[in-house]
Order: structure tokens, then C-alpha cells, then sequence
């Protein structure tokens, strides 16, 4: 695909804790152009 600019992305993460419940979390994150 095309490179993406840099920018905020929100990310679905899925998170599963000591009881085993599913939880899914938004996490905004922002990309630069560092690596």
C-alpha cells in the first residue's frame, strides 16, 4: 500500500487480564517520522 503521513491513529487493542476478561481499549498513539 501507499505510505502513510505522519499523524494521531487510534488503535483497537485488545486486553485480556488475570480474570480473563476481554477488554477492548482505544489507544490514540501518534506517528512521527522518527523509527
Amino acid at each position: 500500500g501507499r505510505p502513510r503521513p505522519p499523524g494521531r491513529r487510534k488503535l483497537a487493542v485488545k486486553v485480556v487480564d488475570i480474570f480473563g476478561t476481554d477488554t477492548m481499549s482505544i489507544v490514540e498513539v501518534t506517528v512521527g517520522e522518527k523509527k
